[in-house]
């Protein structure tokens, strides 16, 4: 069963490989490289063609089917083919750069490689008039002239369709050295490259007939739509009737998205790294970094010119964070505790009353109401009011028993710092336990220092980036206004007026505005120009090369090299 299993798929291959071959064939196009008058035929013709039928020159009549008959020449292309003046002769040149001469009746014939056989087709053949010498040229530029043996007028050398006459020449000729170039190809090699040349070409003439074909179908369309677009609006037929398949359209989207979908998914894993590794970029190296270093140049050029760099921060990391909070919280907890306790050495009442608080109600003198008139009236108003002047002076009086506690902080601070001057060197010396210096106290000194180095340079920061947005929205402004200046001048056509002149050549003067990437890090990091693109590429394929080299150890490399690097230090 397998071996009919076998059998029936080998048919159904030569079935299929004959059907190609016969479509090959009917599409074919061979080119017609000689076409000349048959003298005393009766009105034949003979017929030279190229491509795969190249190698015959065909006698044909008109009316008949076939040829008559077909003269075997070579399997090169022949260039031109011609009788001599005498009719004696005839003689063919081929594409190959070889030249064949035979007599006009008769079968002997002699063929030479007379020029280089890939640059060397022959352009021009030709027998002088009394058959004597052979000329011939090609389009390598060489001229050769030849002297034909009468042997072959005589036809003294008869010779079958497949035999080849070595030479013509009276003289014998030399021996053929031997090819010792090795740039040269050999005999053999030769002939491998001579075919693969003419399956080449024939490749090309089918390439080219099955362009020809689709193009006669792509004419033949056009040529349809346009009869129907000729014919009256109520005969004529809607696109969609052209349509051979109208499925077609799906099937191939559906193909070629298929196709796209299989490729994202191939590259899809290639991607997902690349974003890994960038991450990873970000994460060792711009994530730490709260700030980045900016800068900022000014608008002159030479030495005028100057620039200015913002801070480069490090974020502080969620430790340093926690143990600054703390190192917060711990001083203000100790700040609540020196003020309470100052608070505590000065108990004592408050040395100013509040009148508003005194709730006894003010008393009314009985005589004001019959002296309501006179200046007795008004000489007792102003005693009144000089009285409750003194009543509100004497009621703000301190308490006698009321003690400041600014005065008793500032005597205690006397008290302990006045002339006890005390030597370090003296044995009993004992540091004041606000003096001491402990582990704790340091690295809060050390914390509290770095955040406001921390904050220093962030404002700093800040400053210098509303700097630069000045600068830029100085920048915009002076290029519209130069926009501005240029339509103006443009409509109203004074360019060569001294007015407009001015104006322009202010347009012209230097005005270095154009961002680079050292001042918008941020926003130029992503971007990437051909150059830089062009140059990684080159980098990356200097890298596969270096590593598909290797070392002098089969890619473990670099033994070598580190020996006589050795060799030298020594």
């Amino acid at each position: 069963a397998a071996i009919i299993e076998q059998k029936r798929v080998m048919e159904l291959e030569a079935e299929q490989l004959q059907k190609e071959m016969d479509e090959a064939e009917r599409i074919a196009v061979y080119p017609v490289r000689h076409i000349g008058y048959v003298p005393f035929s009766g009105g034949n013709f003979e017929l030279a063609l190229g491509g795969e039928a190249a190698g015959k020159i065909w006698e044909c009549q008109f009316g008949a089917k076939d040829p008559l008959r077909g003269t075997k020449t070579r399997q090169s292309a022949l260039t031109l083919t011609r009788a001599s003046v005498s009719g004696k002769l005839s003689v063919q040149a081929f594409e190959d750069g070889t030249v064949r001469v035979a007599p006009s009746r008769g079968k002997s014939y002699w063929v030479g490689a007379v020029h280089d056989g890939i640059y060397g087709s022959v352009t021009g053949a030709a027998v002088t008039r009394d058959d004597s010498f052979l000329l011939s040229t090609s389009s390598d530029g060489s001229f050769f002239a030849q002297k034909i043996g009468a042997g072959l007028l005589a036809e003294r050398v008869p010779a079958s369709d497949a035999e080849e006459v070595a030479t013509v020449a009276e003289e014998p000729t030399s021996a053929v050295e031997d090819i010792t170039d090795p740039t040269k190809y050999s005999y053999e090699e030769e002939k491998i490259k001579l075919a693969e040349d003419i399956a080449r070409e024939a490749a090309e003439e089918a390439k080219l007939g099955v362009r020809g074909y689709v193009d006669k179908l792509r004419g033949e369309f056009q040529a349809l739509l346009a009869e129907n677009e000729a014919k009256p609006p109520h005969e004529r037929l809607p696109r969609e009737a052209f349509e051979v398949d109208p499925g077609i359209r799906e099937v191939v989207e559906a193909e070629t998205q298929g196709k796209m979908e299989m490729v994202k998914a191939e590259f899809a894993w290639l991607k997902e790294r690349a974003d890994l590794q960038l991450k990873r970029l970000q994460d060792f190296f711009l994530d730490p970094v709260e700030s980045e270093r900016v800068v900022l140049r000014s608008f002159g050029s030479g030495r005028r010119s100057f620039a200015v760099t913002s801070f480069r921060v490090a974020r502080f990391s969620e430790a340093l964070r926690a143990d600054i909070e703390r190192c917060h919280t711990t001083e203000l907890q100790r700040k609540t505790a020196g003020a309470g306790a100052r608070a505590g050495l000065t108990p004592g009442k408050s040395f100013r009353k509040n009148v508003a608080d005194d709730d006894t109600e003010p008393k009314v003198d009985p005589e004001a109401e019959l002296m309501s008139e006179g200046k007795y009236a008004e000489k007792r108003a102003k005693r009144k009011a000089r009285e409750a002047e003194w009543r509100e002076f004497n009621a703000s009086k301190p308490d006698p028993k009321y003690e400041n506690p600014d005065d008793l902080a500032a005597i205690e601070e006397a008290n302990r710092t006045r002339g006890d001057f005390k030597l370090k060197s003296e044995p009993d010396y004992v540091v004041p336990e606000e003096d001491q210096q402990f582990y704790d106290r340091k690295r809060r000194q050390m914390l509290l220092l770095e955040e406001a180095v921390h904050e220093i340079k962030m404002e700093f920061n800040r400053r210098f980036l509303a700097l630069r947005a000045v600068r830029k929205s100085a920048v915009e402004d002076v290029q519209s206004s130069a926009k501005r200046i240029a339509e103006i001048t443009v409509r109203l056509d004074d360019a060569d007026q001294p007015e407009g002149f001015e104006a322009l050549s202010v347009l012209t003067e230097p005005f270095s505005a154009t961002p680079l990437a050292d001042e918008y890090p941020a926003e130029f990091r992503a971007a990437a120009t051909d150059e830089e693109l062009k140059a990684y590429d080159e980098e990356q394929k200097a890298a596969a090369a270096a590593a598909s080299g290797g070392g002098d150890f089969g890619g473990f490399g670099g033994g070598g090299a580190k020996k006589d690097e050795k060799d030298e230090k020594e």
